[in-house]
């Protein structure tokens, strides 16, 4: 089931988000960085996220009985000069339950749900050198369409944006 998040859920979001780094970005992202991400400045981020009204993204849950297998986060592209209007920001699952089809099935949600909202496309950007995540985009109908550099902590990553058309 996909449903909206709520506080309840900023725990296991944040799990997510942190040990997706953790597991996805190994090689990536200096090993000293990536041990001491903190679970409760994460789930901090969260709760502020789900209980700021302004906010124009969402967290979704994917959850199978009571436990949370996944979470997306998608919303009006942060980008206001860019041709695309939406934006998927977050996308994690958890990393046992990988290849089962619960990315797919968020990523087709937050298509649906911003085509219903009346966007034409979307974007999403990720690492350029996780090819695995590459590539997972890209089977799912992603175009690689340009390239950036982010800033985070003292980290400079480069990206690249996957475009959709809604």
């Amino acid at each position: 089931m996909i449903r909206i998040a709520h506080v309840g859920d900023a725990q296991d979001i944040a799990r997510l988000i942190v040990e997706g780094w953790q597991s996805a970005y190994v090689g990536m992202i200096e090993e000293e960085y990536l041990k001491n991400l903190s679970l409760e400045d994460r789930k901090k981020r969260v709760i502020r996220s789900i209980l700021n009204v302004h906010e124009k993204s969402k967290y979704y849950i994917y959850q199978e009985k009571d436990e949370i297998l996944g979470v997306i986060k998608f919303g009006e592209a942060e980008e206001k000069d860019s041709i695309y209007t939406a934006e998927v920001f977050i996308l994690y699952i958890k990393v046992e339950y990988k290849r089962k089809g619960i990315g797919t099935k968020l990523l087709n949600f937050a298509k649906e749900e911003l085509k219903r909202q009346g966007h034409k496309n979307m974007i999403i950007y990720c690492l350029k050198k996780n090819l695995p995540s590459v590539k997972f985009y890209e089977k799912n109908g992603g175009i690689i369409i340009k390239e950036r550099d982010l800033k985070t902590d003292n980290l400079l990553l480069r990206e690249v944006g996957l475009a959709y058309e809604l």
